[in-house]
């Protein structure tokens, strides 16, 4: 379920409700990403760059600053996908064994 009116007003799509949702392709801008990330309350503090298959996060508002890459890698099971996170820093301090892999939706 969506919103017509604001689609139909500003071209932008405000979903209401989904029970599921298949995303086959999608393309998303840094900009279109700072914006999202600027109007979410949970997006001060957090700086995310995109790159080459690959995002880099930097998380400054608990503390330290937290550092990681994130990447979408294939998976088994029922998901296609998982997140992988490495190259994890507190502070100048990598934090060791920081390869870690999850299903996506988890």
């Amino acid at each position: 379920m969506f919103n017509p009116r604001r689609l139909v007003e500003t071209g932008e799509l405000e979903v209401l409700d989904v029970r599921a949702l298949r995303i086959e392709h999608a393309t998303v801008t840094q900009a279109d990403l700072d914006q999202f990330l600027r109007g979410q309350p949970a997006g001060i503090g957090v700086v995310v760059g995109l790159g080459d298959g690959a995002a880099d996060v930097r998380v400054t508002r608990l503390g330290p600053a937290i550092v990681a890459r994130l990447r979408l890698v294939p998976s088994s099971g029922d998901r296609p996908l998982a997140l992988a996170v490495d190259r994890v820093r507190i502070g100048n301090i990598p934090v060791p064994g920081s390869r870690i892999s999850s299903p996506t939706g988890s």
